[in-house]
């Protein structure tokens, strides 16, 4: 509702769950700049088809071989991953098809072009830049060049190379039409430049996602094994040693008491109902007596409800209901899967309380929850949200549904539901916002279907 206020033109940040940044414009529909986003975030971690094809192949004939009581009579090898020539025409075509992309950004007429590209997994920086009667001329790199980029440095990633910190592109047109191109990759041997340098905690994720044999001491020392940002080599560290000629300093009593960090302070601490408050920090959430840390968890749900009362001699009222639940399958506090809080009126705000929990749940809770069902679904697992069963082959809801991944058209979230269009059916199916990872569906759907 916030967003359908907003000035039609303004600049709409949208951010995924790899730290990935798109920006749209308030013109667009929110469903429809969510469903594109959604689809492109699918897209750039998708496996080409063949091997995601041969890895689930693999995958089958290792369940009938694990079979209890079969005899192992079966035996099935991918050979390795596609053959490195493969490979390397496939990275060369893609950075090919990069620079005829970039090429079209550009001013007419225009001589040179450099276009640096510096990534990792879950942050990159895109510098473009033409020369036109030796003016330089920035320019922007559109999202869909972007994609090609991070798909060519996945692919780049196979070859014993590894995966580049830096990719230049440079063209230079020259008499004919004919343009030049050259290519060039930085593996990170010198310390990369300050404004194409990313922050530490990227390269912490970009060396877990591609392990690499060796990793340069620069990088090693900026990122920091303990996760903490270690200074460059090109900046002096703040604090000095004393010179050696200082005295030593005294020794602090026996029986001074030790230091004590102070508590964290939590970021909700609300009345919930009469008596009760819900308090949440960054390690758990406390409601009462019942208490469960937040990697615990392994389900979440906050949906909203606003009821009108009609009146007759009086004008109607309104009922704003708000609820936040997390929990665990098995044995789970039953108090923190249905805190709720109401408001009156048309046009309410939102709890403070609420928004803060729907919040945390949205950036911590629901990407390794979306990650941990993917994972299940790839091994050919299966679970439920509501009465829809999630399987590796799509979606089942007995009596109503028995959807492939790739017969299913779109998902939208509106009026407290979940909608599932299938191709070929004339009505979608609903399931409730109050069904336990409801709000994962669309994500869900949007990677197998990808």
């Amino acid at each position: 509702m916030a967003f359908l206020d907003l000035p039609v033109g303004r600049a709409v940040f949208m951010v995924g769950d790899t730290g990935r940044i798109k920006e749209v414009t308030s013109a667009i529909p929110p469903e429809q700049a969510y469903a594109l986003f959604t689809a492109e975030e699918a897209f750039v971690r998708r496996s080409p088809a063949e091997e995601a094809f041969m890895n689930d192949l693999k995958t089958e004939f290792e369940r009938l071989n694990a079979r209890s009581g079969q005899p192992g009579a079966i035996n099935f090898t991918v050979v390795g991953t596609p053959p490195e020539d493969v490979t390397a025409a496939r990275v060369t075509a893609l950075t090919d098809e990069i620079a005829r992309q970039l090429a079209l950004c550009g001013p007419q007429r225009w001589e040179r072009m450099v276009a640096a590209f510096s990534c990792a997994v879950s942050a990159e920086t895109a510098d473009l830049c033409f020369w036109q009667h030796e003016q330089p001329i920035e320019a922007r790199v559109p999202e869909q060049i972007a994609l090609l980029v991070r798909r060519q440095r996945h692919l780049a990633a196979a070859m014993p190379a590894g995966p580049w910190l830096r990719l230049m592109v440079a063209v230079t047109n020259g008499p004919g039409g004919r343009a030049q191109v050259s290519t060039q990759y930085d593996y990170g041997d010198q310390r990369l430049p300050d404004g194409q340098l990313l922050a530490p905690t990227h390269y912490r994720n970009d060396l877990a996602a591609y392990p690499r044999a060796g990793v340069p001491a620069w990088l090693r020392t900026y990122a920091g094994a303990n996760g903490q940002r270690t200074a460059s080599p090109h900046t002096a560290s703040p604090r000095t040693a004393p010179p050696r000629s200082a005295p030593p300093r005294s020794a602090p009593p026996r029986s001074a008491p030790p230091r004590h960090e102070a508590p964290e302070r939590p970021f909700v601490d609300s009345l919930v109902g009469w008596t009760t408050h819900v308090v949440a920090d960054q390690q758990r959430i406390t409601y009462g007596r019942d208490s469960l840390a937040w990697e615990e968890i392994e389900w979440v749900r906050y949906p909203l409800s606003r009821t009108k009362h009609l009146g007759f001699l009086f004008p109607s009222t309104y009922t704003n209901t708000y609820t936040f639940g997390v929990g665990r399958y098995g044995n789970s506090p039953k108090s923190l899967g249905n805190l709720v809080w109401s408001k009156g009126g048309k046009r309410a705000e939102a709890p403070e309380a609420w928004l803060a929990l729907v919040e945390f749940a949205q950036r911590v809770l629901e990407p390794r929850l979306l990650a941990e069902r993917l994972d299940l679904i790839r091994r050919g697992g299966s679970f439920t949200i509501g009465e829809m069963r999630v399987h590796r082959g799509g979606l089942t809801l007995r009596g109503v549904m028995e959807a492939d991944w790739g017969s299913l058209t779109d998902v939208e979230v509106a009026d407290g539901l979940v909608w599932i269009h299938e191709r070929g059916r004339q009505q979608p199916v609903r399931v409730s916002l109050d069904s336990a990872n409801a709000v994962l569906l669309p994500r869900i759907v949007a990677a197998m279907a990808g």
